[in-house]
């Protein structure tokens, strides 16, 4: 009986063993973290940017903000937000601006998403007229909402008529 335990044990071993293998390393920018290049890219969304740190964490940013500048050549911002366990592949996510982390767990491909302060979610075409806009002026004065429509019923709101149809219908990222 102690040799079939003993047996199993060093093939359980032996299969965790052959299952891990390393790759290149490249230098992320930001904190000197390094990691594997093809392993960030992964993670980058629409509209988002990624990067690990030495401990794994997954930090998100806005394309082009401010805060993503500051992360790469400063590094770790003092204030953030962690949200552990909520990232893809079960990573620690965290922030340096309030509410990128849940605009980026509610984007879909091909469409861009942004927080407001009062929680409700724009949505807008990756790279579009509208994104542009709200990112440099702010909310629209003219848009349509759709009340408690969207992930974690999270009211959706859009500047381009069709967007929030289009955005219901669009499949998730993988997590």
């Amino acid at each position: 009986m102690k040799k079939k335990i003993v047996v199993v044990a060093l093939i359980v071993g032996l299969s965790f063993g052959l299952g891990c293998t390393t790759t290149p390393t490249a230098s992320v920018a930001g904190n000197g973290a390094t990691t594997a290049a093809a392993e960030v890219v992964k993670y980058d969304r629409d509209g988002f940017v990624t990067r690990l740190d030495k401990r794994g964490h997954l930090w998100v940013f806005y394309e082009g903000s401010k805060a993503l500048a500051a992360y790469d050549s400063k590094g770790t911002p003092a204030k953030h937000t962690v949200r552990p366990l909520a990232g893809p592949g079960r990573t620690t996510l965290k922030e340096a601006e309030d509410g990128t982390i849940n605009a980026y767990l509610m984007a879909r491909p091909g469409f861009a998403t942004r927080l407001d302060k009062r929680g409700h979610l724009w949505v807008f075409k990756a790279g579009g007229k509208a994104l542009a806009d709200y990112d440099s002026k702010g909310a629209p004065a003219k848009h349509t909402a759709r009340p408690l429509a969207g992930p974690n019923r999270t009211t959706l709101k859009e500047a381009e008529d069709g967007t929030i149809d289009a955005y219901l219908k669009a499949r998730e990222y993988p997590m």
